[in-house]
This record gives C-alpha cells, structure tokens and sequence, in this order.
C-alpha cells in the first residue's frame, strides 16, 4: 500500500524525475501511483482528495 514508507518513495521519486518542469494534474499523479505500486489507489485519494473530512491518522 501506498502508505508504506517505501512504495511511498519510489512513488515521489519516480515522479520527479519523470515529471520534473512539467505541468501536471492530480489525475496524472493518481494513475502514476497505481501504475508505480500497481495497486488501485481509489479509495485512498477518493478519501484524502474529495472527502468533505479528513480520514483519521493512523497511530
């Protein structure tokens, strides 16, 4: 999952520097990180970018 240290991080650092001095749109960076983790990321940005709320913090 996407909130793994590591998948994290090679998610960020694959972005930048495929991206890097491009202008870009939240769906790009959405499908890049499925495409990265190979993963579907769905609910987790559905929670963090459209929620009216926040989703809590995991301890």
């Amino acid at each position: 999952m996407l909130r793994r240290g590591r998948a994290l991080l090679e998610v960020l650092r694959a972005w930048s520097e495929e991206q890097r001095h491009r202008a870009v749109t939240t769906a790009m960076f959405v499908e890049h990180a499925e495409r990265v983790t190979g993963e579907d990321l769905g609910e987790l940005f559905e929670a963090w970018l459209s929620a009216v709320e926040l989703p809590p913090l995991p301890a």
